[in-house]
């Protein structure tokens, strides 16, 4: 039987290449790459108004403070949603995904202790609810329990959306095995809008 010898520099290709075949093979299973959704600047949220793409959005109020609206305003005035009026304040927020022509809008409101995210999917023109949140900080020396929204990474993976808190946080309505609450996140199905919730 003829035997093969190898050059020094023939041994190091074939490794690099069995590392490179592991490494792609690990990733394939593992699933495809996330990519994160880009928040749009604040410069673009002038006079109650953000711009997102050919669409505006905006905050109003009701003559007695009963109740905010998120309204479209296009060539005809569209309501979007309506809370409960705060006077601690509410704001919109958006995020572009990397890899789709899909738009996350995050409606937050404050209210003293706590607040509350109305999440929206935008596409196409369309704006579907996906529904609402009430993230709390788990912190018990705190003064408020407002979730910061810099702490919730958006994640598009084709079909689903994926909301990470990057802080202990909890839920009016779950709670963790444990009280692990450090690791948190919520897949959104981009058909259905169903959500599933997952602590780690």
């Amino acid at each position: 039987m003829q035997e093969t010898h190898y050059s020094m520099t023939q041994q190091i290709f074939r490794i690099l290449t069995i590392l490179i075949y592991l490494a792609t093979t690990n990733n394939l299973m593992a699933g495809t790459k996330y990519e994160s959704i880009k928040v749009h600047q604040d410069s673009e949220y002038k006079n109650g108004v953000l711009a997102i793409g050919d669409k505006q959005f905006s905050l109003t109020n009701d003559s007695i403070f009963d109740y905010s609206y998120l309204k479209c305003l296009n060539t005809s005035t569209q309501l979007i949603d309506s809370a409960d009026f705060s006077a601690y304040g509410s704001r919109i927020y958006a995020y572009d995904s990397k890899t789709s022509k899909d738009t996350i809008i995050i409606w937050s409101i404050e209210y003293e202790y706590s607040s509350v995210l109305h999440l929206f999917y935008l596409n196409n023109g369309n704006v579907q609810k996906m529904g609402e949140l009430t993230p709390q900080l788990d912190c018990k020396d705190c003064e408020t329990k407002s979730y910061p929204i810099s702490s919730i990474k958006i994640i598009d993976d084709k079909s689903i959306i994926r909301l990470e808190f990057l802080k202990p946080v909890e839920f009016e309505h779950h709670k963790a095995n444990n009280n692990k609450t450090d690791k948190v996140f919520i897949v959104y199905d981009k058909q259905t809008f169903s959500s599933k919730m997952h602590w780690r």
